[in-house]
């Protein structure tokens, strides 16, 4: 090969390099922002997040989509007004995550002192106390725990990927504009969220 095309192959290797490393960044946080979706009706959340990958309802009430950096992202629809009324993401927890983190990357805050729950270290349970400066959520919750069998998502990728939920740790968070009920984040026995599995709670505050 000449000289010069070889000059040419080189330049543009470093520059095709350089143009993933500036993208790095950008996918890095190409996580949505929870608050945009605030108000949103099917038609308007789907625009933003894509195609969903299942729905229920006539109208839609339920859909579920894949996001970047989540394995399970849910949206709940009021069914008077067909606006959001509540959102699930589960995602696959790493080493060095942490709840701060996680909040940022999705845009959220559990407030400066949030509800804290009794679990079993690791895990960690938060939940915000009224209402939270910029969030227009009526509760917050993050959750960082194993997996339980009513996590049906998360149950499917840990079988996928040979991994056993009861020592896999997955983030979860959920957002919702309904009154929760003794001020945790009530869920449904697929969603994964407040189940029965711990063994107490207590009331304190948390490390925000």
């Amino acid at each position: 090969m000449p000289y010069t095309q070889i000059q040419r192959l080189r330049r543009v290797v470093t520059l095709g390099t350089l143009a993933l490393v500036g993208l790095t960044p950008m996918m890095a946080q190409a996580q949505f922002k929870v608050n945009n979706l605030f108000g949103k009706t099917f038609p308007e959340v789907s625009k933003m997040l894509g195609k969903p990958l299942t729905t229920a309802g006539n109208p839609t009430n339920y859909s579920r989509f894949q996001t970047p950096g989540a394995v399970n992202t849910t949206v709940w629809y009021f069914f008077d007004t067909g606006t959001v009324s509540k959102i699930l993401v589960e995602i696959l927890g790493k080493p060095g995550d942490t709840e701060a983190q996680i909040l940022k990357k999705y845009g959220l805050s559990v407030g400066a002192n949030p509800r804290t729950f009794q679990v079993k270290p690791p895990g960690v349970e938060h939940a915000s106390i009224g209402a939270v400066p910029g969030m227009p959520w009526t509760k917050i919750f993050i959750g960082y725990m194993y997996v339980m069998p009513f996590q049906t998502e998360a149950t499917k990728y840990c079988k996928e990927h040979h991994l056993d939920p009861g020592s896999t740790y997955f983030w979860n968070i959920q957002v919702t504009t309904l009154k929760p009920s003794g001020g945790r984040m009530m869920g449904t026995a697929t969603d994964g969220g407040g189940g029965g599995h711990k063994k107490g709670k207590k009331g304190g505050k948390g490390k925000g």
